[in-house]
């Protein structure tokens, strides 16, 4: 999981990715021809129970597994209360305890709930798990998120 912050765009599959991708990782993605990247797109979170929704920029890093937001943001602005702490690894390759919660996401014209970490000042960033649920795919090319193609089941 990638939790750090870059004012640089860049992606996984760049000659010179930064150090806190292994080679497996990168190795990895240019063996299946995918080039996870990083661009923003706007955010709406609430607390599900009618209360006001309120809309941020984040960060979609399609090699973060987990969506961050601000703890202030979530407790203070939205209401949200965490409901557990887990143990998560940082780019860096250390582990955390930090709590998480549930809130009503709203990206593109999708919404639903989703399991929030409560992080540090100035982290917005929306993960794969987040996106999944949403039914949206990361078009890094682009910089947008675009609809999940439907599969048959």
């Amino acid at each position: 999981m990638l939790l750090m912050t870059s004012s640089r765009k860049y992606k996984r599959c760049d000659p010179n990715p930064p150090a806190a991708f292994s080679l497996l990782d990168t190795a990895s993605a240019i063996h299946k021809n995918i080039c996870m990247g990083i661009f923003t797109a706007r955010l709406g979170v609430s607390d599900g129970n009618g209360g006001a929704t309120q809309w941020v920029d984040a960060q979609v890093d399609s090699g973060a597994k987990h969506t961050v937001l601000p703890a202030s943001l979530l407790s203070d602005v939205v209401g949200i209360a965490p409901t557990a702490e887990r143990e998560f690894t940082l780019a860096d390759g250390r582990k955390v305890l930090m709590p998480i919660g549930e809130a009503r996401l709203y990206v593109e014209d999708r919404e639903g709930f989703s399991t929030v970490i409560f992080g540090v000042e100035g982290k917005y960033l929306l993960g794969a798990t987040t996106l999944q649920l949403l039914d949206l795919i990361p078009d890094t090319s682009n910089e947008r998120l675009i609809p999940a193609p439907e599969l048959t089941i």
